[in-house]
């Protein structure tokens, strides 16, 4: 990923998403040809999998629209998309705030159910429930773990913990 702190890197990308060519936004902002090709990839891939967000700080990269605006010959034209963008940035910091708090209701509804579920199946689905949460939010960061792997020294073998059978 783009180092969001590099000198130029907001400028570079508002360039990118203005349809300058790498090579003239590297010439104008004296940067390598090389890394503005690498941030117009980055960009372009975030862009296409709906992940700018996690990419940069969305209000750097406004001002850096703004900041362009002013030095483009159609300035009403870039004006108007950059009000634009900072509408849909507005639109986009409410719903992921609506999300967010979609979230943190079931999460709390799973653990309350969770409380008192008296049967492992019921269990495993709300485990599936949170996950599903887990993975819309993190879903780069999630981790996982080989039971097989990490579970032995002459103990019960794994497939224990698996079964759906409650314990008489």
């Amino acid at each position: 990923m783009g180092s969001r702190n590099e000198a130029g890197y907001y400028s570079a990308i508002a360039r990118i998403d203005a349809g300058m060519d790498p090579k003239d936004i590297a010439e104008e902002l004296e940067l390598s040809v090389n890394t503005v090709r690498r941030w117009k990839t980055e960009f372009t891939e975030s862009k296409r999998a709906g992940t700018l967000a996690e990419l940069m700080n969305m209000p750097d990269y406004v001002d850096a629209i703004a900041d362009l605006t002013k030095q483009l010959p159609s300035a009403e034209y870039a004006e108007g998309s950059a009000n634009e963008l900072v509408n849909g940035v507005t639109a986009l910091n409410i719903l992921q705030q609506e999300f967010q708090d979609t979230a943190r209701y079931l999460n709390t509804r799973i653990k309350s159910l969770a409380m008192s579920s008296s049967h492992p199946g019921e269990i495993v689905d709300l485990i599936n429930g949170l996950t599903a949460l887990q993975n819309a939010f993190f879903n780069k960061n999630t981790t996982s773990v080989n039971v097989q792997n990490n579970f032995g020294g002459g103990a019960a073998p794994y497939s224990n913990f698996l079964s759906d059978k409650p314990n008489v």
